[in-house]
């Protein structure tokens, strides 16, 4: 058992699964030492927490200091997967999924969090009703792989949660979290679109734009699949605010790879990007690979990406001035000196009001008003809009 536990090829896929023959001797083995373990997905953790602690000389106190997770390991249960955090009582974050199946070369999010489990959708249902009548106007579903709920009970797919909370009477907004580009079909999309709740706002995972470095992220498209993907979304949703995230730096990114990335994102026209700079993270298989990147170069790819997610992001919010948005109103804030509400779009443009100090301002907070985009603020971030009469 500790030849496998520190085995440096155990924390690939093939290995993770054949823990499964491990699992019933570390069982034993726990239970030996008095404790008395459930063999869930948390003794996953235990192998790779192990491990890494082994590796760095640290003691079984070091460990529960340093991760709590190995007690989960040994016996305490999983979180509940409810209700993640809300804002202001306008909208909540709903965690419909946790876990992930898809091992990408650079994450540990597999090992540390498991495999893919599934909320019961009457589950799901029953507690947005409940935010609804509560006040909250908008939901956001989350997940570590939102894209993959239902794949662990075959009890219904995300599309089938979305639609059904599409029917909930008071809820005025549904928006999505960060997906995978293969749940974006055809048919998902004209369904989709049916809905007058729905948010085109779509975060769609890329991480690089050029098709030799997303091999050896292990991510399971090409470039030209994800941009086919992106056309589908345009094609049932007038110019919707299609987001990402990108890793520069990634080991042995050479010069013409992160060059192909750029044209790459210039070509699909993101709303917004959120740019990282690799960082290497111990058990997984991108940290053992050759051809680390110097962090000189990922500040300066970064920079590079960011002064272009700021050009682009700019471009988007200004094909908006001049038209008449829904805005959701969550808060009231003050910029030198004058109180201005501040609310979002359904693509995500966040909007600033005047406030009218003859009226009772609190009456807006949490309702959606119509409002003329007038302009756009000199950093390109904000829209001032005015309330349609």
């Amino acid at each position: 058992m500790i030849n496998l536990l520190n085995n440096p090829t155990f924390d690939n896929e093939r290995n993770v699964l054949n823990a499964d023959l491990f699992v019933s001797n570390l069982h034993n083995t726990l239970k030996a030492f008095g404790f008395n373990p459930k063999v869930t997905y948390n003794v996953y953790r235990l192998v790779t927490i192990y491990r890494i602690s082994w590796n760095d000389d640290k003691d079984y106190n070091d460990i529960i200091e340093y991760n709590k997770e190995i007690a989960l390991a040994l016996g305490v249960p999983k979180e509940e997967l409810k209700i993640d955090k809300v804002s202001e009582h306008t909208r909540a974050y709903i965690k419909i999924q946790d876990g992930c199946n898809q091992f990408c070369s650079y994450c540990i999010i597999p090992y540390t969090r498991g495999r893919i489990r599934s909320r019961d959708i009457d589950e799901i249902e029953e507690e947005v009703t409940k935010l609804v009548s509560k006040g909250f106007k908008e939901v956001v579903l989350t997940g570590i792989h939102l894209t993959s709920y239902g794949v662990d009970n075959n009890k219904g797919s995300l599309l089938e949660v979305i639609m059904r909370l599409d029917k909930i009477e008071g809820l005025q907004r549904i928006r999505l979290g960060s997906l995978e580009p293969r749940v974006i079909t055809e048919e998902f999309a004209k369904t989709l679109s049916s809905s007058k709740k729905i948010c085109q706002h779509f975060h769609l995972s890329l991480q690089s734009g050029c098709d030799t470095v997303l091999k050896r992220m292990n991510r399971k498209y090409t470039t030209q699949e994800y941009y086919d993907k992106c056309c589908i979304l345009r094609k049932y949703f007038n110019n919707p605010a299609i987001t990402t995230d990108v890793i520069v730096g990634f080991p042995q990114e050479t010069e013409e790879e992160f060059e192909a990335t750029k044209v790459f994102l210039e070509k699909v026209h993101f709303y917004e990007m959120h740019i990282f700079k690799y960082s290497r993270r111990k058990g997984t298989v991108a940290d053992r690979m050759e051809g680390q990147v110097d962090e000189k170069i990922k500040t300066q790819r970064s920079a590079i990406l960011l002064e272009l997610e700021n050009k682009m992001s700019k471009e988007y919010r200004q094909q908006h001035i001049g038209k008449t948005e829904e805005v959701l109103i969550e808060e009231i804030v003050s910029e030198n000196g004058k109180d201005y509400f501040m609310g979002f779009t359904p693509d995500y443009i966040r909007v600033k009001i005047a406030c009218d100090t003859a009226l009772d301002n609190s009456e807006y907070i949490n309702t959606i008003k119509k409002v003329y985009m007038k302009e756009l603020s000199d950093d390109g971030i904000v829209v001032t809009g005015i309330f349609e009469c």
